[in-house]
This record gives structure tokens, C-alpha cells and sequence, in this order.
């Protein structure tokens, strides 16, 4: 039995492969934004968040709008990017102490051209770091405004009982009892 992949409910045909669902109030079908129909009370199937191909591309990670992270990232996808970013962003700003810390102490013992090449270079650095500390806060305040929350630390434990959750639920199908009563396999949530 064709059923809607959100509430479980049945869902009518309206032509070829388009199926509407009355609860839900969508559409869905192969060229639907909300998806393909289920069968038999069945959730989107997932075998496992798709983010961790792209963590650590610097380049990718340099590049992602604002428009992509509200209209096409998950909470887990965000999640992980703001992790990421993160700590490049602690990175960059160690290097930047290290460069300063460097320079202060041995200042006396460099010539003029090795200062101003060290300078340069801390310049460089404070350049990166404020670039991944704006990035940061971008991504920090999307999910201030997609989620109305955006934690203090991401551990990767939780990423991965995030995954592990939703690979759970996806397989567990939406059914209920003819008795009204929900059915043991849609309760143990």
C-alpha cells in the first residue's frame, strides 16, 4: 500500500506516479520538493549522514554560502561544519599566539628584514584567522536562525548518536493498529 513518507497515512493517486497525501496536505512523486511516496508506513531510508566526506576540504568549507547552509543543509550537516570550522579556527589563531609569542621573545636576535618578513607573515595569519572566525559566526548564527539554537561545543559522540538515531528511526515503520492504539514499533522512539 502507497503511504505518505511523513505521517504514514494512505495517500490517493492523482495521476501517473503523483500521490497526494490529505494530512500532510503535499504532493509527492519523483519530481516532488517533498519527496517520493513510501509503501507500507515506511520512513526515508538512510544509511548514514553524507557530511564527513567533506570535512577538513578547506576549500569547501571556505566556500559555503549562507543560501546553502538554510536551504539545503540538515541540522547534523550544519553541525559538523560548524565543528569543523571550529577548530581551523582555534588552529589559525594558535599559529597566530605562536608567530606573536615567537617574535616578542626573539625580536632582539632577528635582523630587520627577518622582522619585517615575521610581521608579514603574522599579518597573513591574522588575515586567516579573522576569515575563519567570520566564517564561524556565520554558521553559528544560521543555525541561531534555522534551529533557535547553536551550541557551545559539537562532540563528535553526538554527531554520531545523531546519526545513529535517525539511521534507527528511519527503519522503523509508521503504523497503527486498527484498535487506534499506536502500534509497539512506532512507541519504542
Amino acid at each position: 500500500m502507497k503511504t505518505c513518507i511523513y505521517c504514514g497515512g494512505k495517500v490517493e493517486l492523482l495521476s501517473g506516479e503523483i500521490y497526494k497525501c490529505a494530512f500532510c496536505n503535499v504532493n509527492l512523486g519523483p519530481n516532488s520538493p517533498y519527496g517520493e511516496v513510501g509503501e507500507d508506513g515506511a520512513r526515508p531510508q538512510i544509511n548514514g549522514f553524507k557530511i564527513r566526506v567533506i570535512l577538513r576540504d578547506e576549500d569547501y568549507l571556505a566556500g559555503i554560502s549562507i543560501n546553502e547552509l538554510l536551504n539545503t543543509m540538515t541540522l547534523s550537516m550544519i553541525y559538523s561544519i560548524l565543528k569543523e570550522m571550529r577548530l581551523i579556527r582555534s588552529e589559525a589563531y594558535l599559529l597566530l599566539k605562536n608567530a606573536k609569542d615567537f617574535l616578542k621573545v626573539n625580536a632582539d636576535k632577528l635582523s630587520e628584514q627577518e622582522k619585517r618578513d615575521f610581521e608579514q607573515s603574522i599579518n597573513s595569519q591574522g588575515e586567516t584567522y579573522e576569515f575563519w572566525t567570520r566564517k564561524m559566526w556565520m554558521v553559528e548564527n544560521v543555525c541561531i536562525k534555522k534551529f533557535g539554537y547553536c551550541p557551545a561545543a559539537i562532540q563528535e559522540r553526538t554527531l554520531d548518536q545523531m546519526e545513529q538515531t535517525t539511521i534507527k528511526l528511519s527503519r522503523k515503520t509508521m503504523r497503527i493498529n486498527s484498535n487506534n492504539n499506536v502500534s509497539r514499533e512506532t512507541a519504542n522512539v
